[in-house]
């Protein structure tokens, strides 16, 4: 009996170091690839005055709306709307000593969500010196809105 406990013993010793190389011996693997995305472009805010508006006169006020869209697909904060110079209708070319001005927002933190727009209230006034070519005439500013991405 004592042979073939001995046995058992150093069969069961034998697997287990067999089953332990087996484990060893697995074959492992890895493997290596690229990801990529590529970046959007920003859109362009989009930047329209809601009304016209009349009845501008030397020493005189007027307010002008204007509404900023954020046509991006992520929010933006802008930092400003300002105005570029003052262009008179080609219809005046004696209206040359207008002073209109347009007024403009600087440090500005609004937030606008995506697709969302938001309209700001801007003076335009007109100086006691204007021209008497400036009666009737249109005039107009570009405005310049400028925002960053944001979260």
């Amino acid at each position: 009996m004592r042979n073939s406990k001995r046995i058992k013993i150093v069969a069961g010793g034998t697997a287990a170091l067999f089953g332990v190389g087996v484990a060893f011996a697995a074959w492992t693997s890895t493997g290596e690839g690229d990801g990529s995305v590529t970046a959007g472009s920003a859109a362009s805010l989009t930047v329209a005055q809601d009304d016209p508006v009349s009845g501008l006169y030397p020493t005189g006020t007027e307010e002008i709306e204007i509404t900023v869209t954020n046509a991006n697909p992520y929010p933006v904060t802008m930092s400003s709307l300002v105005p570029a110079a003052v262009a008179v209708d080609a219809g005046h070319p004696a209206c040359v000593a207008h002073g209109v001005t347009f007024g403009g927002l600087e440090g500005l933190t609004d937030r606008l969500a995506a697709a969302e727009s938001k309209t700001y209230t801007l003076d335009v006034d007109m100086g006691a010196d204007s021209d008497d070519g400036c009666q009737g005439a249109t005039f107009t500013s570009e405005y310049t809105a400028t925002a960053a991405s944001s979260d």
